[in-house]
């Protein structure tokens, strides 16, 4: 039989693998990921991916009194150049897809903070929606219309590219491929009338192919689904995630920020 000393011990053990604080300190500046800011989970099959109002407040309330400086990737891609001075404790929080919950639940709650966000939009389904979910049978969400997006470019918000038709790139050929990628820089573009730098690999799938294409295309930066360091050493083409799921509560955010996950 083990002995309170032993038991303590297994108990602090499977604490620490379970909440990865074995993991060492991610370097660089952290990226979030999220999708919807949303309490309806009554008919999606992927609840993980739409965080709550409540926990969204939370950890953007966090973030703000740890001193966190929220920078879009165009800036980052500026300090990276040398162009200005980074802040202190630079995050950068992103959101695929572009749903209309970014412009009526998100950016009150970031702007309430002086935040700042990036946004990466499927191009061909602007005021939409997630056409591209149905084969799943996800419910169909409204998406950001061109009104919408201007009005935030306006006040702040870097908007990207999450693809044209939010397809797996890696599954097409390389034509396919240039051409969607082209597409939805020329629709953004078009729209904005910015260069548009940014890129969000759809369903975060990628290979050597569908990174030539984006950076070919005249995009700066790409983002992956995975987390990791974001250093002076990371693949611009290839920068790392932290995505933020429903179930995460404030003590495996902040775990997040640090070690990239929070549970095994």
């Amino acid at each position: 039989m083990l002995s309170a000393t032993g038991i303590s011990l297994l108990v602090l053990v499977a604490f620490l693998l379970r909440f990865n604080l074995w993991r060492r300190d991610i370097r660089g500046v952290p990226i979030l990921m999220y999708h919807m800011i949303s309490d309806d989970v009554s008919r999606t099959r992927i609840p993980k991916l739409r965080v709550s109002e409540k926990r969204f407040r939370a950890q953007m309330a966090y973030l703000h009194t740890k001193g966190y400086h929220p920078i879009t990737l165009r800036e980052w891609l500026g300090y990276r150049r040398g162009s200005g001075v980074c802040p202190p404790k630079p995050i950068i929080i992103t959101f695929d897809d572009g749903y209309r919950n970014f412009y009526s639940t998100a950016w009150p709650i970031l702007k309430k903070h002086g935040f700042k966000a990036t946004v990466f939009l499927v191009t061909k389904y602007v005021g939409g929606s997630n056409v591209w979910d149905r084969a799943k049978g996800e419910p169909e969400e409204k998406l950001l219309n061109l009104d919408e997006i201007k009005t935030l470019s306006r006040e702040g918000v870097e908007f990207g590219s999450h693809g044209h038709n939010h397809q797996d790139l890696t599954g097409i050929p390389l034509s396919e491929v240039e051409s969607d990628v082209m597409a939805s820089k020329s629709v953004l573009e078009g729209a904005l009338k910015t260069q548009v730098v940014s890129f969000s690999y759809p369903y975060g799938k990628h290979n050597a192919k569908v990174r030539w294409a984006v950076k070919e295309a005249g995009f700066l930066a790409a983002c992956v689904t995975q987390p990791g360091d974001n250093d002076k050493n990371v693949d611009p083409f290839q920068l790392k995630r932290i995505i933020v799921k429903r179930n995460d509560n404030l003590f495996d955010f902040k775990i997040k920020l640090r070690k990239g996950k929070s549970r095994i």
